[in-house]
């Protein structure tokens, strides 16, 4: 917008006079008249910033609700405050870290296959058998080919395994019924320390119905703004960015797109998978899958 520009040329030289103790003043943008008027003539004319070329004032940045143990929170209103970022994250949009479930390095793995899991054990219980192609025996009559047979393990979790699924995924038959993460194994507790945890699979599902998701950018990045629906709370939020997940060989999938938050909950019927958020632009729920997908964790605290 251009700028409303006073002169006292404009102001004292347009015009007639009409009277000696009057004057008529006029004020002009462009070359135009946009304001005129009769008065006194003046000892002093006092210039000021006009109000109307203002600039839009920026929307003014939230500040946290407050700090516990080093970390910034923001109260929703509910059973559990948030933090304003993910671990291994330093403003609310940064990635962060990747993390497998029940591991506690912020660091990223080579690989997130199930061999690198840290609660997952393999044993060999019998070498492979090479193939052996078609041939002639000794007796000359035909012997037929046959293909190889791979090595055979044990396979199975070491930790985190309940007593009713025990014979399908703990190893050598282990179980313990624990079924949330011990803060030993909590990466938001083990990198953070306090009270700050990793959301429970009902405390995720109390942020997704308690609270508006706007999908947007902040500072180019995509994610969800997630604002309070409770009353004396609605002017809060925390921003979630689409992080996408890490699997197998380290690759990234779906960052920008699609954010994946762990949960400290595990699935009792099925103990190899645990329960995290996901979202995308015109989606928001839960759901399970392995336990050794590297994913995002945003911490929570009481």
């Amino acid at each position: 917008m251009k700028r409303l520009i006073f002169s006292a040329l404009a102001i004292l030289g347009l015009g007639t006079m009409a009277t000696e103790a009057n004057a008529q003043f006029y004020v002009c943008k462009d070359g135009s008249v946009v304001y005129s008027m009769t008065s006194d003539v003046p000892d002093s004319i006092t210039f000021h910033k006009p109000v109307f070329d203002a600039q839009p004032s920026q929307p003014t940045p939230q500040l946290p609700s407050g700090q516990y143990n080093g970390h910034d929170y923001i109260d929703l209103g509910l059973s559990v405050k948030w933090a304003t970022v993910n671990i291994g994250a330093e403003k609310p949009e940064d990635y962060g870290s990747y993390i497998a479930w029940g591991e506690t390095t912020t660091t990223t793995k080579d690989s997130y296959d199930y061999d690198t899991y840290k609660y997952y054990a393999k044993r060999m219980t019998a070498e492979a058998i090479p193939a052996v192609p078609a041939h002639t025996d000794a007796d000359g009559f035909p012997v037929a080919a046959t293909p190889e047979i791979p090595a055979q393990y044990e396979t199975g979790y070491t930790k985190y395994v309940t007593s009713s699924k025990a014979s399908g995924f703990g190893y050598d038959g282990f179980s313990d019924d624990k079924t949330t993460l011990e803060l030993s194994d909590d990466a938001a507790n083990a990198n953070w320390g306090g009270s700050w945890r990793m959301p429970t699979y009902s405390e995720w599902e109390e942020l997704r119905t308690n609270c508006t998701w706007t999908w947007t950018t902040k500072n180019g990045v995509s994610g969800y703004k997630v604002t309070s629906k409770v009353s004396g709370y609605t002017d809060k939020w925390i921003f979630l960015p689409a992080a996408g997940y890490r699997r197998d060989s380290s690759d990234l999938y779906l960052a920008g797109s699609y954010g994946y938050y762990w949960s400290s909950s595990l699935s009792e019927g099925s103990p190899n998978y645990a329960w995290f958020m996901y979202f995308f632009s015109s989606r928001v729920s839960t759901d399970l899958n392995g336990r050794n997908y590297g994913r995002s964790v945003r911490p929570v605290a009481e």
